[in-house]
């Protein structure tokens, strides 16, 4: 082949495999866009932050149910494994120790000036409200749980834990006046100065029961389902809604004026008390699983999780303190035993 022929034929194949284009200046098809993925969302910050634990004097002993009296700068902590009340002073932190005998409930009477502490002991602690020294013991003829001050009549309500019965006390007198029948075990109690009414957490059948103060008798019953064993129970009377917490690891809201139950969310396993904060629309929940679960109440009373705080496993006891702003658990170790504030670090949507 001459030297032509093979420059033709060269042409000719580099002619069939170049791109054709009828604009040579064109540009390039554009690439098809990528999706776009979005930066993980912060963390919210955490709504308490975790004070010094303090220690409390006795060694290791478990705790039961806790109240705040906030005009005294005092948080109280019922001590049953070490048969004494805690009284904690909120602005120095120091805590005194009341030797009672074994108590598991508590409330404060300010009108005598008195708290009513009562437990396994089968009796009812009085202790002067100013001098924190007993000054009475009111025998009972069985075990005692929680105790409530009805502010109405002057009265406190003491259960008769896994009985029937709740045991009313005149504080001016220091004696048993009367009794108000109530379903089997019996468990928390909270009183409503809106409707005049005492709630009780009924365990064994699920159930709150209502108690009016006037009659000392039960006026209804309601369910708590799904909210099984209910032992925590807390108010907010301005809503009109009463908050039980299940051992299942269920929170439910109930109407007061229906009875029924019209939000529940889920919490940690294994609740005890509960504590509610009523400015900022909060329920805080002591699990014995090792969180205090935050559950926030919208303005239509819809219940919605916030966070859980990891806590000692074990802890099912906890107060909401208004005058400081936080809340207090009461939880024991293998070296001690402890109370410990969660001071709030910002605040909820209403």
């Amino acid at each position: 082949m001459t030297p032509k022929t093979t420059i033709l034929v060269a042409a000719v194949a580099l002619a069939t495999f170049a791109p054709v284009s009828a604009n040579a200046d064109a540009s390039p098809p554009a690439m098809p866009a990528q999706p776009q993925i979005p930066a993980p969302a912060p963390k919210p910050a955490p709504t308490f932050a975790a004070q010094a634990p303090i220690e409390i004097p006795g060694g290791p002993a478990h705790f039961d149910f806790m109240v705040a009296d906030p005009s005294m700068h005092r948080v109280l902590a019922c001590h049953p494994g070490a048969k004494s009340l805690v009284v904690l002073d909120t602005t120095t932190n120091q805590p005194t120790v009341i030797e009672t005998g074994e108590v598991n409930g508590v409330d404060v009477d300010p009108v005598e000036n008195k708290y009513f502490a009562a437990g396994g002991g089968q009796s009812i602690a009085v202790i002067d409200r100013t001098t924190l020294k007993k000054v009475a013991d009111i025998p009972t003829t069985g075990p005692c749980d929680d105790v409530v001050y009805d502010p109405a009549n002057g009265l406190v309500y003491v259960d008769h834990d896994d009985g029937t019965e709740v045991w009313v006390v005149d504080p001016k007198t220091n004696k048993i006046t009367g009794t108000v029948a109530v379903a089997g075990a019996p468990e928390v109690m909270v009183y409503d100065p809106a409707t005049d009414k005492v709630y009780q957490n009924i365990k064994p059948t699920d159930q709150t029961q209502v108690i009016d103060p006037k009659t000392g008798a039960v006026t209804a019953s309601w369910s708590t389902t799904p909210a099984h064993s209910p032992h925590g129970l807390a108010i907010d009377s301005q809503k009109g809604l009463l908050f039980s917490a299940g051992k299942n690891g269920k929170l439910v809201a109930i109407d007061i004026k229906t009875g029924t139950v019209t939000s529940d969310c889920d919490i940690a396993q294994g609740v005890d008390q509960i504590a509610y904060d009523s400015a900022k629309h909060r329920v805080y929940c002591a699990c014995g699983s090792g969180a205090v679960s935050i559950v926030h109440v919208t303005r239509k009373g819809a219940l919605k999780p916030v966070e859980d705080i990891t806590v000692p496993k074990g802890t099912h006891s906890i107060a909401f303190d208004g005058d400081s702003k936080g809340a207090w658990i009461a939880y024991s170790t293998d070296t001690g035993s402890f109370l410990q504030a969660f001071k709030q670090t910002e605040v909820a949507s209403k």
